[in-house]
């Protein structure tokens, strides 16, 4: 889940991963809020987010090893570089 493979006859195989509807409307949610930061709690009440399907777990992991941002104490941070 979260990679794919990229190939064409000009570029050699390479896996890349992929930002999916749910983890991108965390990542704008992280953008538009105050300091680039947002409790589990309030990742959780983001409209159109369904936690039944992709665990808030699933989704800070997936941003954290794309190294968009970064779990602390309950709460999810943007990493300054990608605000």
């Amino acid at each position: 889940m979260f990679d794919a493979m990229f190939s064409n006859k000009h570029f050699r195989n390479i896996c890349i991963r992929t930002i999916t509807y749910p983890i991108d409307l965390v990542l704008s949610a992280l953008r538009l809020s105050s300091g680039g930061e947002l409790s589990r709690e309030q990742i959780a009440q983001i409209p159109g987010l369904d936690t039944d399907k992709l665990s808030i777990g699933n989704i800070v992991r997936h941003l954290e090893r794309l190294g968009l941002a970064e779990s602390t104490n309950g709460s999810v941070k943007l990493l300054s570089r990608n605000i």
